[in-house]
């Protein structure tokens, strides 16, 4: 993957609908968002500490959701291994609109 992609492009070409990628780039997307999403979590959970309790219901229900798909895999085939990698993508967004320099 080349250096000079951001978490941002990556984020956008894991939502990109179309001509489905190639099974390798697929990984390597699957391998950056995933990681874009670890990173984010503990940001977001803690900025959510500090939140009214509608907010914090709101950022903790969109954390235990990207911890569930964290939990899963690809799955079996190229067609899966895309919509892993676009609910992953979502869930990357939203919790980067949750970090405490998205306001």
């Amino acid at each position: 993957m080349p250096t000079t992609e951001t978490i941002e492009d990556l984020i956008e070409e894991g939502l990109r609908q179309g001509p489905v990628p190639s099974y390798v780039r697929v990984g390597q997307l699957n391998q950056a968002i995933r990681t874009e999403v670890a990173r984010a979590i503990p940001l977001v959970t803690a900025r959510a500490e500090h939140l009214p309790d509608t907010q914090r219901a709101e950022i903790s229900a969109a954390i235990a959701a990207a911890e569930r798909t964290l939990a899963g895999g690809l799955g079996d085939g190229l067609v899966s291994a895309v919509a892993h990698v676009q609910l992953l993508a979502r869930h990357a967004r939203t919790l980067r609109s949750y970090e405490p320099d998205a306001t």
